[in-house]
């Protein structure tokens, strides 16, 4: 039997592929060949993992891929170029390897093969059947679209299936390399991996390219963990781009040397790069890590207790699904992400105290370790690896298999996870669980891309009333005018549209939370050039601030616009004084608005004396009465009940009932 494998773009694809491919090489029957992408995680596992295992090398070769940039219009074409390319060079390989078997394990990498062999197969030029499988809870944009071109579409978790077009979906759980279910005794381990055979050791780890917020919180908490007698094992990443893992890495070990002596120091043993993961697992007594799907099942089929921190922003949220799906086992606990300021940009991170409160009762108790640990096993299926292989020589043998139906429906932990950040509010945080998972989404919307996924962020975060989000919210509204961008040409010249600064001021007062930062940058947006921010801010600060309080160029500023503003405007600065003027200067402002053209700011104009009359700080006989004779009732709207009118008749009982003051 002739299989191609594929998958990559990161490692997470990778192994999957090779736990599959090792176990039909034990075949000398099978013949394989690996189609992968140039410089990414396939490269360098497969060559490293060869030498590990002693087997052969899997050959390799390559097709252009890259990730989906979403809709912008260069990166879309970049993208349509890089692909077509690449369906073209496995089209190449395909050919001339003329596989029976496709095994596709996702990412970006798998989809030129995929398409090539769908798009062969569909000319006649290519008898070959297409076995796709998916690791995560949340199927990625390459895979939902892979799926409906495979024959049958393995998965780990029943939910997935909700999101999948496929024309057949079996429940495999995830091929876990058999390497790592016969692991070495923990102080064979400790000693390949050069750690002491005493006390308790942290594995952490964040994929093949690194995580940086995960990174950096170690980075802060290392001081508290060695000094507990900790030793750590770290792989910080292969990441060369715009954030350097090594050489980040390389600069907190000089300031740890130097501020803990070189014999503390010496417990915290950093790499790149684990490759030795068999021992690693061994070695560990907790594990530190993402929450890709291969992360979690070989920590379950290691045993391993972890504590998971998913990658904030990913496509359909699929590593929150997944750590989601484990912590309600009680097989793993969760750290979710939250967005931090760092200088001139905002990016995911993670505040190291809480990190530590999760991780401090496993690292201090040895039985919270055993109970996490017979719940992992628990967890753990050990027959995927040869289910998958069942269903490849059924799929190429009789060109179909057999297996259980699959349940369309989603699983009852991805109920929020898989819901829009826009169709999210704060009445479905039923618990402190999903209140917390419902900040960590507006969060992430708010650090966004996509201004639309931005705008919903502000809305949700209003919603929420979470003043943890205070920080983002004065960011965006702080970023102020942009030198020059296409927006520019249609009159637009700020860094977030209106739309978005406009629901970030309401989200402000709707929050509540009234520090000097938060009032300064509500009272510059009055000066903004559209009319919606300007009513959401001082709506805001009429809110915020306490009675009277505002200073004398707020009201002067609320007194012209309750002159010359807009008719919106007109109405919230009728609210903002009647709060913070003093009721003798009534007269200034409220005569004009009761002789408006606009029915609807009379109206307001006739609220505001209603309640300055109920409040007992005007006198409705001797300064109102004389007044309603000469207000004009008339309006435009076409209600079956007039507003205007029923406001004045509540004037007119306010008056009656509080008699003379």
């Amino acid at each position: 039997m002739k299989v191609v494998l594929t998958g990559g773009g990161t490692a997470g694809h990778v192994y999957p592929a090779l736990a599959i491919g090792r176990e039909l090489a034990r075949d000398p029957a099978n013949s394989l060949l690996y189609i992968g992408t140039r410089g990414r995680s396939e490269e360098l596992v497969l060559s490293r993992e060869a030498q590990i295992s002693g087997a052969g090398r899997i050959p390799l070769r390559f097709a252009s891929s890259c990730g989906y940039p979403g809709t912008r219009l260069l990166p879309l074409l970049r993208f349509l170029a890089i692909l077509a390319t690449g369906v073209l060079q496995a089209s190449w390989h395909l050919l001339r390897f003329r596989p029976d078997l496709l095994v596709a394990c996702g990412g970006y990498a798998s989809a030129p093969a995929v398409f090539a062999a769908s798009l062969l197969r569909r000319v006649g030029l290519l008898k070959v059947r297409i076995l796709l499988h998916e690791q995560n809870a949340s199927p990625g944009l390459m895979n939902r679209v892979s799926a409906r071109l495979a024959d049958v579409t393995a998965l780990t978790f029943p939910g997935s299936a909700a999101g999948l077009k496929a024309r057949q979906c079996c429940i495999t759980g995830y091929p876990v390399r058999t390497d790592l279910r016969t692991l070495p005794s923990c102080d064979e381990a400790r000693t390949r991996l050069g750690l002491e055979k005493e006390g308790v050791v942290l594995l952490v780890f964040g994929g093949s390219q690194g995580a940086r917020s995960l990174n950096r919180a170690l980075h802060e908490l290392l001081p508290r963990l060695l000094r507990m007698g900790v030793q750590v094992l770290h792989a910080y990443g292969t990441s060369r781009g715009d954030w350097n893992a090594e050489s980040e890495n390389l600069e907190m070990q000089r300031g740890l040397k130097a501020g803990l002596g070189e014999e503390l120091a010496s417990r915290y043993h950093g790499v790149p790069f684990l490759f030795d993961m068999q021992a690693a697992y061994a070695a560990a007594d907790l594990c530190l890590a993402r929450a890709g799907a291969g992360t979690i099942y070989e920590l379950l089929a290691a045993g391993v207790p972890a504590v998971l921190v998913p990658k904030m922003g990913l496509p359909g949220d699929h590593q929150v699904m997944n750590a989601r799906r484990i912590e309600s086992t009680g097989a793993a606990r969760i750290v979710l992400e939250r967005p931090v300021i760092l200088g001139d940009h905002v990016e995911a991170g993670l505040d190291p105290d809480t990190l530590f409160s999760v991780m401090r009762p496993l690292l201090e108790s040895g039985d919270e370790r055993d109970r996490q640990r017979t719940l992992a096993d628990s967890e753990a299926r050990q027959d995927a690896l040869a289910e998958l292989l069942r269903l490849c020589h059924e799929l190429v043998d009789r060109g179909r298999v057999t297996c259980e139906a699959v349940p369309r429906q989603p699983a009852s932990h991805a109920g929020l996870e898989s819901r829009s950040t826009a169709a999210l509010s704060a009445r479905l945080a039923r618990d402190p669980e999903s209140r917390a998972y419902l900040v960590y989404r507006a969060g992430a919307a708010l650090i966004s891309g996509s201004w639309v996924e931005r705008n919903a962020g502000v809305k949700l975060a209003a919603d929420l009333r979470d003043q943890s989000l205070v920080p983002i919210l004065l960011r965006l509204l702080g970023q102020g005018r942009t030198r020059w961008s296409p927006r520019a040409l249609f009159g637009e010249h700020y860094a977030q549209n209106g739309f978005i600064r406009r629901n970030a001021a309401a989200a402000l007062g709707q929050i509540g939370h009234a520090d000097s930062q938060v009032i300064s940058t509500l009272v510059g947006l009055l000066d903004d050039s559209y009319w919606e921010v300007r009513v959401e801010a001082l709506g805001a600060l009429r809110n915020l601030l306490d009675t009277g309080s505002a200073s004398a160029e707020l009201l002067a500023w609320a007194h012209r616009r309750a002159r010359r503003g807009n008719f919106e405007e007109q109405i919230v600065a009728a609210r903002f004084l009647e709060k913070h003027e003093r009721p003798e200067n009534w007269k200034s402002w409220v005569l004009p608005l009761l002789s408006c053209s606009n029915s609807r700011v009379r109206e307001q104009a006739i609220t505001v004396l209603h309640d300055l009359v109920s409040s007992g700080r005007l006198d409705g006989h001797k300064d109102v009465d004389p007044l309603l004779d000469r207000i004009m009732l008339t309006s435009t709207r076409f209600d079956p009940v007039f507003p205007l009118k029923q406001r004045m008749k509540d004037l007119s009982r306010s008056i009656r009932e509080t008699g003379s003051c």
